[in-house]
């Protein structure tokens, strides 16, 4: 009886493959700063977390950045999904007095993010007290700059470098050389699930075929032991009749019964010699 275990999926063999072969190839280990690697960072980050192989820890620690900074650029860049986004929870409760968070989110010019960090819970927390209590709205003081970072708002026109880590260019060079060896990797990996999917598919199909011809093989024993079975009954029942006839009167009609049943013993044992015959 066959096993009903489900087969592992294609995209669970490439990550077990991909894990393996990242541990081989050293790719926890820094390597040497390369020259400079196109495409850009983030396109290969793209391309790592779209491809599905590489697990978004992993991809967090090829780049040197967290996995919450890997799921920002993608839902802010519009990436394809891998899994549904989860909706953020509290930290927990705040370290600070209501009172000196309201006031740091009123009069600051500290970031949301920093005024949470204070506080010890999340920048939606504070924000979500923010717009049930109905604090003053905080004046538009900063801007984004490079690598998320706020700057005045007279340096918000000014071009800056974008993307990750766009403030540390050696690095992000290191941590593109890393994102290239692993793309290569996810791809070997890939590809070799599918070929052992394919491998797997072919060994079942010979099995089923194998099975089919053994299904078939048995049937026709069988029907070859029931027409067996049949022809012996009735050379039996022709000995019974001979023997019968022995003892009746002898006349015409006799002795055509028994020229007949010598006949039919004759076709009967011709056709269990057939059926004894391998084909």
């Amino acid at each position: 009886m066959s096993s009903t275990r489900r087969e592992p999926s294609l995209r669970t063999c490439a990550r077990v493959r991909y894990l393996t072969a990242a541990e081989a190839a050293g790719l926890a280990a820094p390597p040497a700063p390369p020259p400079v690697a196109e495409p850009s960072l983030s396109e290969r980050v793209r391309a790592l977390y779209e491809g599905a192989v590489v697990p978004v820890r992993e991809i967090a620690k090829l780049v040197g950045v967290s996995e919450h900074t890997i799921y920002k650029y993608a839902r802010r860049l519009g990436w394809k999904a891998r899994v549904r986004w989860l909706k953020p929870v509290a930290r927990g409760r705040a370290h600070l007095p209501l009172e000196r968070v309201r006031a740091l989110y009123e009069e600051s010019c500290l970031p949301v993010r920093e005024v949470a960090r204070l506080a010890g819970v999340s920048d939606v927390t504070v924000n979500n007290y923010a717009r049930k209590l109905g604090w003053q709205r905080r004046a538009r003081r900063l801007a984004k700059g490079a690598g998320g970072r706020f700057v005045p708002l007279a340096q918000a026109g000014l071009p800056h470098p974008r993307g990750l880590k766009a403030l540390d260019p050696a690095s992000a060079r290191r941590a593109a050389e890393r994102c290239a060896r692993a793309g290569a990797l996810a791809d070997e990996a890939a590809a070799a699930a599918a070929g052992e999917a394919e491998l797997r598919a072919a060994r079942l199909l010979a099995e089923r075929a194998a099975q089919a011809a053994r299904l078939a093989a048995e049937r026709d024993a069988q029907a070859r032991l029931r027409t067996f079975e049949r022809l012996n009954a009735a050379l039996v029942e022709l000995a019974r009749f001979l023997i019968a006839s022995c003892e009746a009167p002898d006349s015409e009609r006799t002795r055509r019964a028994e020229r007949l049943a010598a006949r039919l013993q004759r076709a009967i044992a011709a056709q269990i010699e057939r059926l004894l015959t391998p084909a």
